[in-house]
């Protein structure tokens, strides 16, 4: 199928394949390495781009739907080299660490920030807006105070800790991180932008119950796929495998140790039974 879409603001036409979801078709046909694919159902937000002004979550949507669109990612956000203002109050008030999910974020708030201009808010009005983005490392009230800072509400955690320290040429001031300003603009190295002709692979196939005994895992029709390369169920893992903690062994703390995938049960909806090892198609 053709489709012709403008990617912040430059026309493109593309043909693919009807099943491309729009976060391949960004990625892949128009390069544009700053969207980022995180949970591939929608739940995580890192994917989030603009279409049509709104915010959609672009593992979820079909690129051919969006035909004679207008499409905005955070790589489009800066002008002239200079930073939007919530790109530079998240630099500000420290919203971001690895910054994966920064890109996806500031999107949300953006829109946020548009729909809400000259309106007071609240900081569960932010936390609402936002709750389709998750963080997996910053934690959120910073990211709740560069909204709030981006929209002139209060001072960034920069320049108040900057007041504070008024009399200290250095000691106490706020450091900008080096690799802030790359980040806040979708320009991370993270290892989903590379790869190459013949690359594997690995997808999770998750259970659909909550709690359930696994009586056996069929694989005879699904290896005889073609671009299968392998599929490791858990009786296989575990003999490579020792079992491993939810989270960091801290002290005396008792844990429930599993194998990464289920072995005998499942206990939970999601839980991985068996890694797909596909080969990557080549690209011509």
């Amino acid at each position: 199928m053709k489709i012709t879409v403008k990617v912040n603001k430059i026309s493109y036409q593309a043909d693919i394949e009807p099943r491309t979801l729009l976060v391949d078709f960004l990625k892949e046909n128009i390069k544009d390495k700053s969207v980022r694919i995180g949970c591939e159902e929608g739940a995580c937000g890192a994917c989030t781009v603009e279409l049509d002004g709104k915010p959609v979550k672009s593992c979820l949507v079909l690129a051919f739907r969006c035909n004679d669109s207008e499409i905005d990612t955070v790589a489009g956000m800066a002008k002239a080299g200079k930073l939007a203002k919530i790109q530079q109050a998240f630099i500000d008030s420290h919203a971001l660490q690895c910054g994966y999910c920064t890109a996806g974020m500031m999107i949300s708030a953006k829109n946020f920030l548009e729909t809400h201009k000259n309106k007071k808010f609240t900081d569960h009005d932010v936390k609402y807006a936002l709750t389709g983005n998750l963080c997996r490392c910053t934690g959120y009230n910073n990211i709740i105070h560069a909204v709030k800072a981006a929209a002139n509400l209060i001072p960034s955690l920069k320049d108040i800790e900057n007041k504070k320290n008024n009399n200290s040429r250095f000691i106490g001031k706020a450091i900008t991180r080096i690799e802030d300003k790359r980040l806040v603009q979708g320009a991370g190295r993270f290892v989903d932008n590379f790869g190459e002709n013949g690359d594997l692979y690995c997808v999770a196939h998750r259970s659909k119950k909550a709690h359930a005994k696994i009586l056996r895992v069929d694989i005879s029709k699904a290896i005889k796929v073609a671009g299968v390369h392998d599929i490791i169920t858990g009786d296989v893992a575990k003999e490579y495998w020792s079992p491993i903690s939810p989270t960091m062994d801290l002290l005396d703390l008792k844990l429930p140790r599993r194998y990464a995938l289920a072995t005998e049960k499942v206990v939970f909806f999601g839980e991985p039974v068996a890694l797909v090892v596909i080969v990557s198609i080549p690209v011509s």
